[in-house]
């Protein structure tokens, strides 16, 4: 008899809970578009990485490709509040920026100085760039 309930009353409830719990995370969200313009990468180079930065450890988060007209590398990322990421090949060579509110954002840098790298279209980027230089 317990094999029964399982099977016929718990199985589909938990599909059902699952099935919905997914489309509330989905429904709604916009997304951050960084476009990374890189020069100087190394041969065979098709990906950058976004890290989201954590102290000792980076986290891998997105990774993305890049799109054809420009060669510009295009990371999709799910907005939320502003926080710090890491932009690069790997996790030592990030460049620092702020994500989460804004529709856009233009990063150009070479790959071998990623850290310097700059930010295009985004006020808080270009604020935080501007305190690194008085600093």
């Amino acid at each position: 008899m317990k094999k029964w309930f399982l099977l016929l009353i718990l199985l589909p409830a938990t599909l059902w809970a699952q099935k919905n719990t997914t489309a509330k995370t989905t429904a709604g969200k916009s997304t951050v578009q960084v476009i990374c313009y890189l020069y100087g990468l190394p041969a065979g180079m098709d990906s950058i990485t976004l890290y989201e930065l954590g102290g000792l450890g980076n986290r891998a988060i997105a990774r993305g490709g890049r799109r054809m007209p420009d060669s510009a590398f295009v990371l999709n990322v799910p907005a939320s509040k502003s926080r710090f990421y890491g932009v690069g090949l790997n996790e030592v060579a990030a460049a620092k920026v702020i994500l989460g509110e804004e529709p856009e954002i233009k990063l150009y840098a070479q790959a071998q100085y990623m850290e310097l790298g700059r930010t295009v279209g985004s006020p808080i980027n270009t604020a935080y760039e501007k305190l690194q230089k008085k600093l």
